[in-house]
């Protein structure tokens, strides 16, 4: 499941640039739905993660607190990063091509680890 999620992520960082390009000032009127999508999306991941992390570990408060100030501390950080540097000076199209290669490269990861884990 997690696997899946990841690949969705993928698909909607690799789209969103478009949709947003191509909708120009109408945006407003999706932005809405973008934005619940994407946090949705987003949002689906804190309790896969928990659950694949606590797996082989018994300690349900210590993942979720971990797992927790990982995810506020890589949001901040991620804020920072693409407020302040990408988006100035890449632009949003190009911003939107590393981020779907970062979310790749995270899914190859996940896909590593899976392949690992069964062999």
């Amino acid at each position: 499941t997690f696997i899946v999620l990841e690949l969705i992520l993928l698909l909607w960082a690799l789209g969103l640039p478009s949709v947003l390009e191509r909708w120009g000032e109408e945006i407003r009127l999706l932005f809405p739905l973008l934005a619940f999508g994407s946090g949705g999306l987003l949002g689906a991941q804190f309790p896969l993660a928990s659950s694949l992390y606590l797996r082989g570990r018994g300690e349900v408060g210590e993942t979720a607190g971990t797992l927790y100030a990982m995810d506020l501390l890589g949001g901040w950080v991620a804020g920072v990063i693409a407020g302040v540097i990408l988006l100035p000076l890449l632009g949003f199209r190009e911003s939107g091509w590393l981020t779907s290669a970062l979310k790749a490269i995270s899914l190859l990861l996940v896909l590593m680890a899976a392949f690992r884990r069964k062999g």
